[in-house]
């Protein structure tokens, strides 16, 4: 059985309809357990009942000023396939990287900036990336696929793994960028 109750709602951070606690409670046979929940942490998550396979696809970040952002997983539908991925670039982004950080290769076709071709077949290995110097406002398109080296379906990971690999790249980096 389940049961939230708060006595002060300003207790809470809100965005929109999300709830997010600072801290739980929670009583075993009658004895009460407080938990903190820590501030966001790629290394540090935690996931419910999911399911994820390594194989997802290239990793995108941003580079801006001395330390990379993560963006989100591109060509996220070209699993032996070849597909597109458009996007922008913002304000005081300087560069992106595609970062191949899982048991897979990326096969990029051609990247096009502002509709001109910036470079061709490029192969990512695991631990390989590509930087691209970038200026805001420009369009990028990435044409490509990804290539697994194990079956997504025969493969299940933890949800964390992912999210592991993520912060690690980004701690790593961020560590070297300076340099």
């Amino acid at each position: 059985m389940e049961n939230i109750i708060s006595k002060n709602l300003d207790d809470f951070f809100t965005y929109k309809t999300q709830i997010i606690p600072k801290d739980i409670k929670y009583s075993i046979q009658g004895v009460n357990y407080y938990q903190s929940i820590h501030k966001f942490n790629l290394n540090n998550i935690y996931a419910i009942d999911r399911f994820w396979a390594i194989g997802s696809c290239p990793h995108l970040f941003f580079q801006v000023d001395d330390k990379l952002h993560y963006k989100k997983e591109i060509l996220a539908h070209c699993e032996n396939k070849t597909g597109r991925e458009i996007f922008h670039i913002a304000k005081n982004v300087t560069s992106f990287i595609i970062a191949e950080i899982e048991d897979e290769i990326t096969e990029i076709e051609h990247i096009l900036i502002n509709d001109k071709i910036y470079q061709e077949h490029i192969v990512i290995k695991k631990s390989e990336l590509i930087r691209v110097s970038v200026s805001e406002g420009d369009t990028i398109e990435i044409k490509g696929r990804y290539v697994p080296h194990y079956s997504t379906s025969a493969l299940k990971v933890s949800a964390n793994k992912r999210n592991q690999l993520v912060g690690n790249f980004l701690q790593t980096t961020n560590a070297n960028l300076s340099l």
